[in-house]
């Protein structure tokens, strides 16, 4: 077998852009499975080599999921239990999601949805319903929409209501059809509400000015951005928001949050920088974080933030200061925070402020003599009193 380039050189091989989908979750993998691939290198155009069903193949790397679910009809479902292959769209690969298929989540491709809505189903159709002309909206032409109406026809949309509908959570089994539908377009609700799924069922629900999510924290601020590519997130399909992730105001995927902070940058980085391995923490496995790390975005293991903030530095080492105890809250138990109240760091009981503000102190107190503080922090404070500056010493008050 010939070698790559670089792995005949002995140099380490180079990764791809993008992050893998994580492994599926049915079927089970049975043992001595064959891989297809080795490292990216062995992997053509834009596919990465990542363990996927039950072994390395090459597969596309996680995409914009910005399409939605075809539609799903749930067909006679016998009395047992069906396996999902997948629990998030995480699993996917490219812009596939996980989706109902008949009576159980798969990765399945998704389809085109445009803007406006169908019109309300005739309660009765006065002749047969044809052949289908449509299955999806990308199978018709300008902004026509692939509707029911005495069959699936490509017909003229209906403007929905301003607003969007509240993020749905997924059905607790594809295998149990939605409840009895309480309204089919916008037009059934009241002006400032939206026909949406909620609670297994479309019913009317009071609509959002903004889609749900957040918005990526913009990376980089330009004296002179480029124009907008949209003005809110009405110009953007699918769940993308109009965002500033760079420079300039464009149609983005809203971002994962997880708990913790990244670490620091670990160097310095030349320009061009290499390609990121994550967009955002959704892309990321467990608990990890895509974070700035060796100058670019990877899946990093954070720093555990933990309650209360450390105390005052109340002493300085100026020569030979003795080693860190610890680097991160993570590092120390119970609830110690990582602090540096002397010249290094050290596991440390934490200021646990209570509720409130400390009143305002007049800045023109002359103080002749010292005074000795009656608390240190709000822990030595009875009831809600906090420990504040009253005067020319702390004590305990009752806060504002």
């Amino acid at each position: 077998m010939l070698l790559k380039p670089d792995r005949a050189a002995g140099m380490p091989p180079k990764e791809k852009a993008g992050a893998c989908p994580k492994e599926l979750d049915f079927p089970p993998c049975k043992p001595s499975v064959k891989n297809n691939c080795e490292v990216d290198s062995d992997c053509k155009e834009t596919l990465k080599c990542c363990k996927y069903r039950c072994k390395k193949q090459c597969v596309p790397p996680l995409g914009a999921k910005t399409n939605p679910c075809p539609p799903n009809t749930v067909s006679k479902c016998l009395d047992k239990k069906y396996n999902d292959e997948c629990g998030n769209d995480n699993q996917c690969p490219g812009t596939d999601r996980c989706c109902c298929a008949r009576c159980a989540r798969k990765c399945i491709a998704t389809v085109p949805v445009k803007s406006g809505e169908c019109p309300n189903i005739k309660a009765k159709c006065s002749v047969a319903s044809s052949k289908p002309e449509c299955r999806t909206d990308g199978q018709c032409s300008g902004e026509k929409k692939c509707c029911n109406d005495c069959g699936m026809k490509c017909v003229d949309p209906k403007a929905g209501h301003p607003g969007f509908c509240p993020a749905s959570p997924k059905q607790a089994s594809c295998s149990t059809p939605l409840d009895k539908a309480l309204c089919q377009v916008d037009a059934d609700c009241l002006p400032n509400q939206k026909c949406c799924l909620s609670k297994n069922k479309k019913q009317c629900v009071t609509s959002l000015k903004e889609k749900s999510g957040k918005c990526p924290v913009p990376k980089a601020k330009c004296p002179f951005p480029p124009p907008p590519m949209c003005e809110g997130d009405g110009n953007c399909p699918g769940d993308q928001k109009c965002c500033t992730p760079f420079c300039q105001r464009l149609c983005t995927n809203p971002v994962t949050e997880k708990d913790g902070v990244c670490p620091a940058p670990a160097t310095s980085c030349s320009s061009p920088s290499p390609p990121p391995l994550c967009t955002d923490d959704g892309n990321c496995p467990e608990k990890q974080k895509c974070c700035v790390r060796l100058c670019r975005l990877e899946c990093t293991n954070p720093f555990v933030v933990k309650d209360g903030r450390c105390p005052p530095t109340i002493d300085e080492c100026f020569k030979n200061p003795p080693l860190p105890q610890c680097s991160s809250d993570g590092d120390c138990p119970g609830s110690k925070k990582c602090c540096s109240p002397l010249c290094f760091k050290q596991c440390t009981d934490p200021i646990l402020d209570k509720p409130g503000k400390c009143p305002v102190v007049k800045d023109n107190v002359i103080c002749k003599s010292p005074y000795s503080d009656m608390c240190a922090t709000d822990k030595g404070c009875p009831g809600v009193y906090k420990c504040c500056r009253k005067g020319c010493l702390r004590q305990c008050v009752k806060p504002m």
